[in-house]
């Protein structure tokens, strides 16, 4: 787990258990930059690097964080979906709006009304799409003092679930050890 051009990111003496971007780990480790998140756990702590997501709607902000978190301190995990629905009801109008101008056109051979319409019907798609190119899925690890969000749009749901069951399975089986 440690790269010649890189510092240690994950302590030699433990073993990963689960990992999260597993594809920009292997760029990160090849000598590359993390563009996006990657968690490693390991038997004792939850490694992270890259974009972390916090706060929600407008207030969405990403940072560029790494650190490592003990796995007892992590308190738990969430996802955390954003959407903003008032983008797509707005395209929607807009669009429903410009189609009925568009086909009032034709009875009254109206070349503005028309294009009117045609515009109308053009901001209503972007909107729509707009809000499918906005919308956000996070993955939430939170711990005392903070956490580190991963906008899953990137990973496959089956490698977020399986890092999750493996987490909660280290907490307990390390508070049965305790």
């Amino acid at each position: 787990m440690v790269d010649q051009t890189n510092k240690a990111f994950v302590d030699q003496s433990e073993t990963p258990v689960a990992t999260i971007g597993s594809n920009y780990l292997q760029n990160y480790l090849s000598g590359g930059e993390v563009k996006q998140g990657v968690g490693i756990l390991t038997q004792k702590r939850f490694y992270y690097k890259g974009q972390n997501f916090s706060g929600s709607g407008k207030d969405m902000k990403h940072t560029t964080e790494e650190g490592v978190v003990s796995i007892e301190d992590i308190t738990y995990t969430m996802f955390s979906h954003i959407r903003n629905t008032g983008m797509l009801i707005f395209g929607v109008v807009l669009a429903v709006f410009g189609a009925f101008l568009f086909m009032g056109s034709y009875n009254t051979r109206s070349d503005l009304m028309g294009f009117t319409g045609m515009g109308l019907m053009a901001a209503g798609l972007f909107f729509i799409v707009s809000y499918f190119i906005n919308r956000r899925s996070l993955f939430v690890v939170s711990f005392p003092g903070g956490s580190f969000g991963f906008d899953v749009r990137y990973y496959p749901i089956a490698d977020i679930r399986d890092f999750q069951r493996q987490l909660h399975l280290l907490k307990d089986h390390r508070k049965g050890n305790a």
